[in-house]
């Protein structure tokens, strides 16, 4: 299970702290960003106080979404053709990797789940 509000940010997580996660509420998250923290300076190689800064962005595990707006992630929901992994991948390498080679889906069909079948890395 993943909670999913921010894409695969869960897999950052080590130890028993990832069952604490997934099982909890995003009201609770704030006592998470020590553990992201870490994972973020070992992933990224980001200072301990940017690291901290940079884990508070990632909690709560929540996207906001607000109808009245155009969807485009992170700011406002996020859109079935969006490669946000790629947002993330960027984020946690602190911009050493900045791409997956997956891509977004492109292939969209009219009923749920309206995207196609998986994909292969280009």
């Amino acid at each position: 299970m993943d909670r999913g509000a921010l894409p695969a940010q869960t897999n950052i997580l080590t130890g028993d702290e990832k069952e604490a996660y997934l099982t909890g509420e995003p009201a609770d998250d704030a006592r998470f960003v020590a553990v992201f923290a870490h994972s973020l300076e070992h992933t990224g190689g980001y200072s301990p106080q940017e690291a901290i800064r940079v884990a508070s962005t990632l909690l709560p595990d929540l996207l906001p979404y607000n109808p009245s707006g155009r969807a485009s992630f992170p700011a406002n929901g996020r859109t079935l053709t969006e490669d946000v992994f790629d947002a993330f991948i960027t984020l946690i390498t602190n911009r050493k990797i900045t791409k997956d080679g997956v891509g977004p889906h492109g292939d969209l069909i009219a009923e749920f789940p309206y995207v196609g079948p998986p994909h292969r890395a280009a």
